[in-house]
């Protein structure tokens, strides 16, 4: 039997967030740990990487080979998107403690909306292919 290593790299200010793993369309279980190994029959598979939230999932053709290490590797692909959404999640609780004039509140909300609008709309362009996905072999031998 062959081994596929499946290992999500994270970053490191990111909440530890389990992933589904689809081979062929069947789900083979939920990801929870950073790193799993899955014993399968040597093959051409199709690997998809779903998160939690059903829509955004990446997909991968690959050749799982006896003999040699088979590593998928996958990251988020929107770091700075989501350092920018926790900062915009911050100011919006932060506004439910501070009043602000009512000029200033209206800018703050266009700015706060506008941006929401926009990052939701960068979710929904990439939802297909939202995790960056590397498959690699060794070509050292296993024992």
């Amino acid at each position: 039997m062959a081994v596929l290593t499946i290992e999500y790299r994270k970053q490191k200010w990111m909440p530890a967030l389990p992933h589904k793993v689809l081979v062929n369309g069947q789900i083979l279980g939920v990801m929870q740990q950073p790193t799993v190994n899955v014993e399968m029959p040597q093959g051409e598979y199709r690997v998809r990487i779903q998160s939690m939230i059903p829509f955004l999932s990446s997909e991968r053709s690959m050749v799982v080979q006896e003999g040699v290490k088979n590593v998928l590797s996958f990251y988020d692909r929107e770091q700075v998107w989501d350092l920018l959404f926790w900062i915009a999640l911050v100011a919006e609780v932060v506004h439910c403690f501070v009043t602000l004039t009512p000029g200033w509140d209206i800018v703050y909300h266009v700015i706060d909306d506008g941006f929401f609008l926009a990052w939701l709309i960068y979710e929904w362009c990439i939802r297909k292919r939202y995790f960056k996905m590397e498959f690699w072999q060794s070509a050292k031998r296993l024992p």
